[in-house]
């Protein structure tokens, strides 16, 4: 099947690897073994496409039921422009950061982190696109670009515009990601387009 990158993100020694499928279902691509890929085991670049065969985890990807295996893969193209491209093929989500993934974002106190409640997060899907209803870069400094506290853990920034983010689910039980100020804290403004 046809995959187009959307996304890579390394943390904590492993990359995220996003894409989506010519039927417009997010995958998010682990090797072989159903680990996520090292940082220097893998050279995906949102916007490639990829004819590949893809198989599900041994543990059926719980929680994340868009965790693919990837069993072969042969370069096909690249797409030039991706933000045009998601933008006629996704559901674009918008409106503020309550109404997200169902509207079942719940925040630890303990960890101060955003996370899905184990359950609640199979009703909806773990990977979603969304349209920001406020500028997500601070104005302080426009020399610099720099995310509100804690954004960069939990928004996947990619060349296709910043107002078209891509977003990873949060841990199904409270993680140490996510989130260092409330998400009450964030003010809610005009859409972009």
């Amino acid at each position: 099947m046809k995959v187009w990158i959307v996304s890579t993100k390394n943390f904590k020694g492993k990359t995220c690897i996003h894409g989506i499928t010519e039927e417009g279902k997010n995958v998010r691509l682990l090797d072989e073994n159903g680990m996520y890929p090292l940082p220097d085991r893998h050279s995906y670049v949102p916007g490639e496409i990829y004819e590949m065969l893809l198989r599900d985890p041994v543990d059926g990807g719980d929680p994340f039921w868009e965790n693919k295996c990837v069993v072969s893969q042969k370069w096909s193209g690249y797409e030039c422009n991706l933000r045009q491209f998601l933008l006629n093929r996704v559901k674009i989500e918008r409106g503020g950061l309550d109404t997200l993934f169902g509207g079942c974002l719940r925040r630890s106190e303990a960890v101060n982190t955003p996370y899905i409640p184990h359950g609640e997060g199979r009703r909806y899907k773990s990977m979603l696109y969304w349209m920001v209803d406020i500028p997500l870069y601070k104005k302080e400094n426009p020399d610099k670009k720099e995310f509100y506290p804690g954004l960069t853990s939990y928004v996947y920034k990619e060349p296709w515009g910043e107002d078209v983010w891509f977003l990873d689910a949060p841990s199904y039980t409270s993680g140490t990601s996510g989130f260092s100020a409330p998400l009450r804290s964030f003010p809610k403004g005009p859409y972009c387009i």
